[in-house]
């Protein structure tokens, strides 16, 4: 891990350093040296080991960082050491971990992350070593599972706008005073019925009329013709018969 990590530890933070049996000697009293370069005091770091993580109680919400990983090829953090370690963090702590991984398994442990409640999850791959991970990740500002307490008090009135909507209320005019007097009456049938725009069109049989109407209008074509006179009539019949 690199020494320029631990530069985000302020003096009187909290810090706990998560080694391994597998860690050379000579990177923890590094790690340690450079944390407490940072850090200022002797009682600002705790280690523990990975590998015994399960069986040791970490007091919840103490460390402001948690460094995870001295050596590549450390062992790897289970989802339940992932959940005992954000319970140690305070409040928007910080973890950083280093570990030798392909990216199917980055992924997955990202998710891992993720589903014990960290934010701000993030991978990078090394320079120096593509199968080499290092994820940072924050506790929410909120405690895990904390509650809080709502509020459904009533919100206070303001009496000045409400006196100036009744203001404009009042000034509002009747509207029954906009109407005459005819307005107020009720409508009659001869003034609901339509205007005499003059004389109706007169309706004609259709071409296959069942109705009677063609025999109506071929009976009156046959009233319109012109009377031929009796005179007329005699002549043209003793044509006839003279032949």
């Amino acid at each position: 891990m690199s020494p320029n990590i631990f530069d985000k530890v302020a003096p009187e933070q909290k810090v706990l350093l998560v080694g391994s049996f597998k860690t050379p000697s000579s990177e923890l009293t590094l790690a340690r040296e450079n944390i407490l370069k940072c850090a200022g005091s002797q009682d600002s770091l705790d280690f523990e080991q990975l590998e015994r993580l399960q069986e040791v109680t970490i007091p919840s919400n103490k460390y402001d960082h948690i460094f995870v990983g001295l050596t590549p090829y450390d062992s790897e953090l289970s989802p339940a050491n992932l959940k005992q370690l954000i319970s140690s963090l305070k409040p928007s702590g910080k973890i950083v971990y280093q570990v030798s991984a392909n990216q199917e398994k980055a992924n997955e442990l990202e998710s891992h992350f993720k589903l014990a409640g960290y934010i701000a999850v993030k991978s990078e791959v090394s320079n120096n070593d593509s199968s080499l991970f290092k994820f940072e990740a924050c506790k929410p500002a909120y405690e895990v599972g904390a509650s809080m307490k709502l509020s459904f008090k009533k919100k206070s009135v303001d009496n000045s706008k409400v006196s100036l909507w009744e203001a404009a209320e009042d000034e509002l005019l009747n509207e029954d005073d906009l109407l005459e007097e005819e307005d107020l009456s009720k409508p009659t049938k001869d003034s609901l019925a339509k205007p005499d725009c003059g004389p109706a069109a007169k309706k004609k049989a259709c071409k296959n009329c069942s109705c009677g109407l063609a025999e109506i209008e071929a009976a009156e074509a046959l009233a319109e013709k012109p009377a031929v006179s009796t005179e007329k009539c005699e002549i043209l019949l003793w044509k006839l018969l003279l032949g």
